[in-house]
């Protein structure tokens, strides 16, 4: 049975993931550098956990904001629409 990671190792290798998946790197792509760069010497299973989790803190970040960009989206497609009616073009309030 091999050794098992410590914390601060678990934690620095979430890090590197989430570079990885911020990035845009798939999986299969994630697997290899774990392997065959990182050689952390891990199982697919404990790789998609820090996959996972580093999903978990992107999403967090981005929690925040969803909110507001939302809020911003439907407000420029409402000024769109109202610009568009303002003007008679009635084909594209319905594209709005």
């Amino acid at each position: 049975m091999g050794k098992r990671s410590g914390k601060a190792e678990v934690s620095a290798r979430i890090d590197q993931v989430y570079s990885l998946v911020v990035d845009g790197i798939g999986r299969e792509r994630i697997l290899q550098f774990a392997s065959a760069e990182a050689k952390w010497g891990i199982s697919k299973r404990s790789v998609d956990s820090y996959i996972r989790e580093a999903t978990k803190r992107m999403d967090a970040l981005a929690k925040p904001r969803r909110k507001r960009e939302l809020a911003r989206a439907l407000a420029r497609r409402q000024d769109l629409w109202e610009r568009n009616k303002k003007v008679q073009d009635y084909k594209a309030c319905l594209e709005v």
